[in-house]
C-alpha cells in the first residue's frame, strides 16, 4: 500500500511536469523491498498510442554510464587499462596536450580529458564510431588531461570506441553483455534498428520535431 502511494504521487508528478513542458509521456516506478510497481503516463508522441509499461525510451546520456560500467567490467577482465593512452586503443586521434601526458581512458570517462566537446564543421559522412574519428579524430585537446572537468559527449563517445576496438566488439554489444544482462535488462537494446523493427517505443523531440529511433543523433558512447 505504501509502495501504490508513492507511485500514485509520482505519477502524478509527472504529469505535472509533462504538461508544463509540453512533454508527451514517460513511465515512473518505484522499487521497494526487492519489488517494483510502475506505471505509464502520457504517449509516445503527441497525439500518439499512450505509453505501455514495455515502451521503450532512449537512453540518451544514459549511455555515459553504461558506457563507464562496461569500461570497469573490461578493466576489471584485465581487457583495458584505466590508465593507458588512449592512443592505445585509437591511435588515430589527437590526444596530447602540449607539455602534458597523453589523454588516458580514464580521463575521458571522468570528463576531465580535456577532449574536444565540440569539432566545427565536423563531418558526419560516416556516423560510426570508428569512421567518425577517423574523420574528425585531428581535433586538438584544449586542456591537459585531470587539469580542468568539462562535460564531453565527444569524449565518452571516444571511450566507446576505445572499448569497441580493444575487445573488437561492437560497442552496442558490449554495453548489452556488460551492463544489460547482468541486470536482467530484458526489454533494453543499443539497437535502434531492433527498436525499429519491434515497435513499442517513444519518440525523441528536438526543436519541435518527432524523432524515431534510427533519426536521433550520432551514436555517442
Amino acid at each position: 500500500p505504501e509502495a501504490d502511494g508513492v507511485l500514485a504521487r509520482a505519477a502524478k508528478k509527472l504529469e505535472a511536469e509533462l504538461s508544463a513542458a509540453k512533454g508527451t509521456g514517460g513511465i515512473v516506478a518505484v522499487l521497494c523491498n526487492g519489488h517494483i510497481t510502475s506505471r505509464p503516463v502520457g504517449s509516445v508522441r503527441a497525439g500518439g498510442d499512450a505509453v505501455k509499461e514495455t515502451t521503450r525510451f532512449q537512453f540518451a546520456s544514459i549511455t555515459k554510464s553504461f558506457t563507464a560500467t562496461t569500461a570497469l567490467a573490461l578493466a576489471s577482465a584485465g581487457k583495458v587499462k584505466l590508465g593507458e593512452p588512449i592512443t592505445t586503443y585509437v591511435p588515430f586521434v589527437a590526444a596530447t596536450y602540449p607539455g602534458a601526458r597523453p589523454i588516458a581512458l580514464g580521463d575521458l570517462l571522468s570528463h576531465t580529458a580535456g577532449y574536444a566537446v565540440d569539432i566545427p564543421n565536423a563531418s558526419y559522412e560516416d556516423d560510426s564510431l570508428e569512421g567518425w574519428f577517423k574523420a574528425n579524430g585531428a581535433e586538438k585537446p584544449w586542456s591537459p588531461p585531470g587539469a580542468v572537468f568539462n562535460y564531453s559527449n565527444l569524449g565518452f563517445s571516444l571511450a566507446g570506441l576505445a572499448l569497441q576496438r580493444a575487445t573488437g566488439t561492437p560497442f552496442g554489444a558490449l554495453v548489452e553483455a556488460s551492463v544489460f544482462g547482468p541486470t536482467a535488462m530484458s526489454r533494453a537494446t543499443m539497437s535502434t534498428e531492433r527498436t525499429e523493427q519491434e515497435g513499442d517505443f517513444a519518440f525523441g523531440h528536438s526543436e519541435g520535431k518527432a524523432l524515431r529511433p534510427t533519426e536521433a543523433y550520432f551514436q555517442s558512447g
